[in-house]
């Protein structure tokens, strides 16, 4: 069977409150993620002995990038995650009329490509679509740092900025934990590349446009008429993705903010779409998106 899959952005996956696998049609596995006033958030979580995941919440509460979280980081990436729970939630409705959508949340692009790997291995599927949903912002996008945006930290001199990636994940910070790749930007284009590698034996093209398809759905990745052509995020990823795939690849992104209706429109009516991606730039509503093949 092919497969689109419908990964949503799971921010408190940096505190270590995971949603693994892709998820049931029924919803029976996905869990609640703790409550941001609860003052214990791992009771009941399975984390209540992790102390590298306790040091980062409480690190990441009173670490300040610019002016950004000034309430709390940790606080944030977990009300951030629990508002997307109930979009995957939405999206599980959905696609019990669709045999061929899945759903899962994801942390990061590691875990994103792993969990959709495996199902594919053990469903004996294949996949032609990605739609991934999350925030985003100018020729960049987010999978795993939920609202606070998505941001330079490529400054390693910098040691705040050190700082931060190592309480984020994406750089090696002790814990005997492997870094994340949480950004799908032209920058680290090599990182999240390397990544979708491990989809290449169960990526199939899809057979309305003969190309697999990727939907960006985060908020303005594609409105900064400044961009240089050949250095957006969705001609970036069109090239990256075909040599990790070895399949011709479409993908499309929007200009302004998205809406979860837009979401639910994109994953009720996916053959539409990919054809209008397909032929280049389109809509969803009066929503604008940029396509690669534009």
């Amino acid at each position: 069977m092919m497969v689109a899959f419908v990964a949503v952005e799971n921010g408190a996956g940096v505190l270590g409150f995971k949603q693994r696998d892709v998820l049931d049609a029924d919803g029976t596995r996905l869990k609640a993620f703790p409550e941001v006033t609860d003052k214990s958030p791992w009771k009941g979580q399975g984390l209540d002995k992790d102390d590298f995941y306790k040091g980062r919440f409480n690190a990441l509460n009173k670490y300040k990038f610019k002016d950004w979280a000034q309430e709390g980081l940790s606080k944030d990436l977990l009300q951030d995650a629990n508002a997307n729970r109930k979009i995957v939630q939405k999206i599980i409705v959905a696609v019990k009329a669709i045999p061929t959508a899945r759903v899962l949340m994801c942390s990061s692009v590691n875990s994103m490509v792993k969990y959709i790997a495996k199902h594919c291995a053990d469903t004996h599927a294949t996949i032609d679509t990605l739609v991934v949903y999350g925030h985003g912002g100018t020729n960049s996008m987010n999978v795993g740092l939920g609202r606070i945006g998505c941001f330079d930290m490529s400054d390693r001199d910098d040691s705040k900025v050190l700082e931060g990636r190592k309480l984020l994940g994406l750089e090696p910070g002790g814990g005997g934990k492997a870094p994340r790749v949480r950004e799908i930007a032209p920058g680290n284009r090599a990182d999240w590349g390397a990544c979708f590698q491990s989809l290449e034996p169960y990526a199939e093209v899809s057979p309305d446009t003969d190309s697999f398809h990727v939907f960006l759905m985060a908020c303005s990745i594609a409105d900064d008429e400044r961009i240089k052509p050949n250095e957006s995020l969705v001609k970036v990823a069109k090239w990256e993705l075909k040599a990790a795939l070895g399949k011709d690849v479409v993908v499309a992104a929007p200009k302004a903010g998205v809406e979860d209706e837009q979401l639910m429109t994109l994953v009720r009516d996916l053959t539409k779409y990919r054809l209008e991606a397909g032929g280049g730039d389109f809509k969803i509503g009066d929503l604008e998106f940029s396509s690669s093949e534009a």
